[in-house]
């Protein structure tokens, strides 16, 4: 049985793009343009991710970049 099935399309998207390039830093656009994810949704799963910490979030000045933890 694959995990994925338990796991929203989107959501998987955002987290392949992620483990793709793991030591890369994402800007929340540039992350939402390659999991062909609406902004708003991609904003959502990436404070649940970053709670979860799963993903960690580094800022610079007020840009915050993402990236597997």
């Amino acid at each position: 049985m694959d995990g994925w099935n338990l796991v929203e399309p989107k959501v998987k998207r955002i987290v392949d793009v992620l483990l793709k390039n793991k030591d890369k830093l994402y800007h929340l656009k540039q992350l939402a343009a390659e999991a062909r994810v609406p902004h708003a949704t991609t904003f959502r799963v990436m404070k649940k991710l970053v709670k979860l910490n799963y993903v960690s979030v580094v800022k610079i000045g007020k840009l915050k970049l993402y990236t597997c933890t």
